[in-house]
């Protein structure tokens, strides 16, 4: 990551509202998913059956989680960590619970293939964004590039995504969560996805 006192005012600002518009449509884009009746992200399945299972809420839960994996993240990837970091892990869960308020659920197989479409490549743009302005990353997602820093880009942001995803899969399975078609579309595709979307942005800025 950049250091932040070298940036321009104007920059800073520009950089800041990426990660706020990022953060926003991540939460937008997983609001979509729960919505659609067909399974969300695996971190926030696994996030969700937990904080259900607990009786607790979405936003209180995953900050909690947040906050441990940020411990490890400041220990072996502190590049990753700064102002988008910590705009991800509290107001994301939070935004989430509002949202799913004023969301509806799909009624038919319609809705919740379109629900799915808009969920997933929302949810994969806004991580492209947030990230892209260089400005930290949430502690779940630093941890695919911090596996591909360790292998020297032997194992990819993509690949390892895919296998933290897995984990959270199986954690959620375990706790019963909202585990469907879109949680293994996500699996095999978040990674992948993040990594197009940042191309382009990187293609728009040059």
């Amino acid at each position: 990551m950049n250091n932040i006192c070298n940036i321009s005012q104007n920059q800073y600002i520009y950089r800041l509202k990426l990660t706020i518009i990022g953060v926003v449509l991540i939460a937008i884009g997983v609001a979509f998913l729960k919505g659609s009746g067909l399974g969300i992200d695996p971190f926030t399945s696994m996030t969700l059956s937990i904080s259900e299972a607990i009786k607790s809420s979405l936003g209180v839960f995953q900050l909690k989680v947040n906050i441990g994996l940020f411990f490890i993240v400041l220990l072996v990837g502190r590049k990753y960590i700064g102002v988008g970091t910590i705009v991800n892990m509290v107001f994301i869960g939070f935004i989430v619970d509002f949202l799913s308020l004023i969301i509806p659920n799909a009624y038919n197989i319609e809705l919740r293939i379109m629900f799915t479409i808009i969920g997933i490549i929302i949810t994969c743009l806004g991580v492209a964004l947030y990230s892209s302005a260089d400005f930290g990353v949430a502690p779940y997602d630093a941890i695919g590039w911090i596996v591909e820093d360790i292998t020297n880009h032997k194992i990819k942001f993509k690949v390892s995504r895919i296998f933290t995803d897995a984990i959270c899969v199986l954690i959620a399975f375990y706790y019963g969560g909202l585990i469907g078609i879109n949680t293994a579309i996500m699996v095999f595709f978040t990674g992948p996805l993040v990594d197009f979307f940042k191309q382009k942005i990187c293609n728009l800025k040059q």
